[in-house]
This record gives structure tokens, sequence and C-alpha cells, in this order.
């Protein structure tokens, strides 16, 4: 556990050996009501419990394939920080465990009355791009998104037959518009020849009024930036 009533900044790098880490699942629990800024790079097989989180302001989580042992793990992530004026919550790929974890979690989630900045990794197209519609639908102030999708994620989309399904199921709800007015830029990143990137459009067209412009870059060559 961390805890601290005066940090006012706090990161977390990985320097685990995954081979090396226990196989049960351990608890990550943070609980500093005076945090602003929180930074988190892929810890493996982590519970990440934030506890009393209320003063972050700007909030960069990396999940990856082995951030969670199973998709039943209970996570209090979302939830713990609905007054950050930027969240960044990046994965490689919605077919892993992340997804289904942060899912599980958005039910617990108040109004993101704060938040201007949001950058998503794959998960967000979970469901139909669920978690996304949930975040903009609770973001009455959003102005700018960002979506990256990965070279990871694009592949698996390829390779695998009910890939499609789980980012575009077939039977769904007809979609409710609502009203994001502050939002003036969407941002979508993704690699060459990627077929989801129609998907996306299509479903934030859907849903969104009024709909603002919508920038599709392929990766730049230097690499990406967040």
């Amino acid at each position: 556990m961390f805890s601290s009533t005066t940090l006012k900044s706090f990161v977390i790098h990985n320097a685990e050996d995954i081979e090396h880490l226990p196989k049960q699942i351990e608890y990550l629990v943070i609980e500093m009501p005076n945090l602003v800024t929180l930074h988190i790079e892929e810890i493996p097989r982590r519970n990440i419990h934030l506890v009393d989180l209320s003063s972050v302001k700007e909030a960069t989580i990396y999940f990856f394939e082995h951030s969670f042992r199973n998709s039943a793990v209970d996570c209090n992530i979302l939830s713990a920080l609905s007054n950050a004026t930027s969240l960044k919550l990046i994965c490689d790929s919605v077919y892993d465990e992340v997804s289904k974890v942060l899912m599980r979690d958005l039910p617990r989630c108040k109004a993101f009355d704060n938040l201007k900045r949001l950058k998503l990794g794959e998960w967000f197209l979970r469901n139909g791009c669920y978690p996304l519609l949930f975040l903009l639908r609770y973001s009455p102030h959003i102005e700018k998104l960002r979506l990256q999708l990965t070279k990871l994620g694009a592949e698996e989309y390829e390779k695998f037959p009910t890939a499609a399904a789980a980012i575009d199921p077939p039977c769904k709800e007809a979609a409710r518009t609502f009203h994001c007015e502050k939002l003036t830029e969407i941002e979508i990143v993704y690699p060459q020849g990627d077929k989801r990137v129609h998907i996306i459009v299509r479903i934030l067209i859907a849903n969104i009024s009024p709909l603002p412009e919508i920038k599709i870059k392929p990766f730049p060559k230097s690499g990406l930036s967040w």
C-alpha cells in the first residue's frame, strides 16, 4: 500500500521480471488525498485500488496483457478518477483481459465533470465502443479526444474469427445520440491497413451530436507519442 497526505506527484515504473513474479494476485493500493499527478506503467498481476484520489488532475495508466490474472478481478480505477481534467488509459489490445476488467469498473463511475482531455488505448473498442461512449456521455466538458489503435490489435482482428463481434456486435440497441457541445477535436491514430477505423467513425457519427472534426492519422514514422 502506498499512502501519503502530502505527496503531489506519484510515478510507478515497471522494473519487474514477469517470469519471476508469483502467480497469485497481489493488491496495489494507492491512497493519497492530495495527489495531483498519477502515472503508472504496466505493473503486472496487481489489482489496482485507487482510494481517495479526488484531488488528481492528470492520470496516466498503461496496461498490458499481464496486468490482471483474469477478467474476474475487481479493481477500483476509473471510478476513483472522476475529478481529473486529463486521463490517459492505454492498452495494446481490446482482446485481452484489460478491457473486461475496466468495463466492470464503469458502473461505479460518477460523472467526469472536470474532464477536458481523454486519450484511450484499444480497450475503448469493447462491445461496440461502449467504454468510449460511456465516458463521452458522462464528460460534459470534454474538449479533446484521442484514440490509439495498435498493430497488435489490427493483427488480432484479422486473425481471430470472433474478433469483429467483440468490437461491433451484430445485435445491439439502436444508437441514441447525446451532446458533446465542447468537444472540438477527435483524433484516431492507427496502423496502416487497420480495418477497424471505419467501424469507430460509424459509431461516433451515430452517437455524437454535434460531430466535431475527426482527424485520422497513420502512425508517425518516428513512433507513437502520447
